[in-house]
Formats: C-alpha cells, sequence, structure tokens
C-alpha cells in the first residue's frame, strides 16, 4: 500500500496494459528520453516543461530518434504524433495513468512539484521520478 491525495493505494492492482497515457513533467535529455521511450510502446505521451524551449528541444530530440527507434523496433501503434504538449503541469497530469517526472536535482524543487501533482492527479495515478542525486 502507497499514500497518494490522502488515500491508500493498492500498488498489485496496477496492470501495465492498463497504462494508455503518460504525463513526462519536465522534457530535457531524461524526461524527453522517457517521452520517446513511451512514445516507442504506442503510448499517449502529455509533456509539461516551463521553458521557453522545451517544445523546440523535444521536437528535435524525436525527429533525430525516431528513425533509430524504428530500427530497433516498435510497437505497431507507436507514433511520434502520439506526442502533445501541456501549457501547465496540471494539465499534464490530470488525466494519465502515470506521470514521469525528470526535473532538475534540487530537492525542495522535486518536493513542490510532487505536492503540485498529488493535488490534480488522480488516486490511482503512479507517480514516478527520475533521480540520480540532490544538489
Amino acid at each position: 500500500m502507497i499514500g497518494h491525495g490522502g488515500n491508500e493505494i493498492d500498488m498489485a492492482r496496477c496492470e501495465a496494459t492498463e497504462v494508455a497515457r503518460v504525463g513526462i513533467v519536465g522534457s530535457g535529455v531524461i524526461g524527453g528520453g522517457w517521452a520517446l521511450h513511451f512514445l516507442a510502446r504506442g503510448l499517449d505521451v502529455i509533456a509539461f516543461d516551463p521553458h521557453p524551449d522545451a517544445r523546440a528541444r523535444m521536437q528535435r530530440m524525436l525527429d533525430s530518434a525516431w528513425p533509430s527507434l524504428e530500427k530497433l523496433g516498435l510497437e505497431p501503434t507507436a507514433s511520434p504524433d502520439r506526442l502533445s504538449y501541456a501549457d501547465r503541469l496540471e494539465d499534464a497530469v490530470a488525466e494519465v495513468d502515470v506521470v514521469q517526472e525528470s526535473t532538475p536535482e534540487v530537492l525542495e524543487d522535486k518536493i513542490e512539484i510532487f505536492r503540485q501533482m498529488d493535488a490534480v492527479a488522480r488516486p490511482e495515478t503512479l507517480l514516478l521520478s527520475s533521480t540520480s542525486g540532490y544538489r
């Protein structure tokens, strides 16, 4: 059991086959890599990153990597067209099955982002983090 949104969630009831839509919070190198991974698996991805260049960077990454992903093998439903963007964090989190957070390694900032995500995510949404160390 794990707490989320003030509720206890039985993690055993979430099957990977039930995941259809993924939110990406932070679309730099790590978040962009996660977005590509989920797209290659045929999932819908909605990305949020407040950086002014975020969408252009993500599109360059997608354009550059997609041919390699095709050579490696994609799920039949995989498509770069399954990527969309949110203007607000809430819009990337509210209606997805999984959120992959990949923001800068500043603990206080990550805590605040998780507070915000927890406030709007559905109770059954999995909130994940890419973290390798903190400053």
